[in-house]
């Protein structure tokens, strides 16, 4: 093999690997191309959105009800929210297919907030009602009072009446309340339930709902519901068993002394609950739950053999005169039992 031969062999060589290199390079660039900023797409779409709403409204195009009263300096924290959308990955059509859904919903609850200040859709929204309630009746046989409430997403404060057997009222835009009341033996049965209603959308949720329950009767109290906001004042209320069974929710509970005993069955998930009980009251806790925070202030534990769940008591428990039992089960919770004065 002669010089030229190889002169021409080795130019050959070269230009396939400046083709293989110029390959690779248009390849890059079409994958890059073919990447999904998220982050971009989103602003780019939220500033044309905002050009076209502010050239309407400087135009007269739009009817005064739909212009919106906010300060644009006001929505800085979009920026992160880009930012947050820029960093989502479309290398695949699963990514690209879950970042085009994350795009959307918050354009989405975007767009949502900031119409809810303006007046465009407040006609389409169920004003907030106030209902009051009350039930006066009571039989004459009755001797015990039982109360069960079940709801969602409600601000629920309970306290002590002495006019009326159950009193009270619902503010909200969200819910209906379902009452139903019956007698078994010497038991009165009372139920309320909140019920939702999908038939206009709300700007603004509001759902409050306070009870008065009789101070006279023995009471038995049940509470089932979800991301409920609880301030419940037992202080002054012949409460005797209590059984709640709440998930995602942050309760307050009071407690007297005026039963001698009082047992309580709780269940929380993901909850923060709080009981604030006088020191002249004996507390006991069973437990068998892990991974919450528990604050069980004045309470040890107490060993006991074959026992599954922990026993915690206060001291000189056996001597107090009034008594409370907590059957406990917790998880990922905070749960704080509170002693006072009073």
């Amino acid at each position: 093999m002669n010089k030229d031969q190889i002169s021409l062999q080795s130019r050959e060589s070269e230009s396939d690997k400046k083709d293989q290199k110029r390959e690779k390079q248009l390849k890059h660039r079409f994958k890059r191309n073919l990447h999904i900023n998220f982050g971009r797409l989103a602003f780019g779409l939220f500033l044309t959105a905002m050009g076209i709403y502010l050239l309407a409204k400087n135009t007269g195009f739009l009817p005064a009800e739909f212009v919106v009263d906010i300060n644009i300096f006001q929505l800085w924290p979009l920026l992160i929210i880009f930012i947050g959308l820029s960093m989502l990955s479309a290398k695949s059509k699963i990514s690209a297919l879950i970042g085009g859904i994350i795009t959307f919903v918050i354009l989405f609850v975007i767009g949502y907030l900031i119409m809810s200040h303006s007046d465009a859709l407040k006609k389409y929204s169920r004003p907030v009602k106030t209902t009051p309630f009350v039930i006066q009746e009571r039989s004459p046989a009755t001797q015990e009072l039982d109360v069960s409430l079940k709801t969602n997403g409600t601000t629920v404060s309970v306290y002590e009446d002495s006019s009326a057997l159950i009193r009270g009222s619902l503010t909200s835009n969200l819910t209906d309340l379902i009452i139903n009341s019956s007698t078994k033996g010497i038991k009165q049965i009372i139920s309320l339930q909140t019920h939702r209603i999908f038939d206009k959308l709300p700007m603004k949720y509001v759902n409050k709902l306070d009870i008065g329950i009789n101070r006279n009767a023995p009471l038995q109290f049940n509470l089932r519901g979800k991301t409920i906001n609880a301030d419940l004042d037992f202080r002054n209320l012949q409460i005797q068993n209590a059984d709640l069974t709440i998930d995602a929710s942050n309760i307050k509970m009071k407690i007297g002394n005026k039963p001698e005993n009082i047992s309580m069955k709780i269940s929380v998930r993901t909850s923060r609950l709080s009981i604030v009980v006088p020191r002249s009251v004996g507390i006991q806790i069973a437990t068998a739950s892990e991974l919450s925070l528990q604050n069980f202030q004045g309470l040890s534990e107490i060993q006991q053999q074959e026992q599954k769940k922990k026993i915690y008591r206060t001291e000189k428990f056996d001597a107090s005169q009034s008594k409370i039992f907590i059957d406990l089960d917790t998880s990922l919770s905070n749960v704080n039992i509170e002693r006072v004065d009073k």
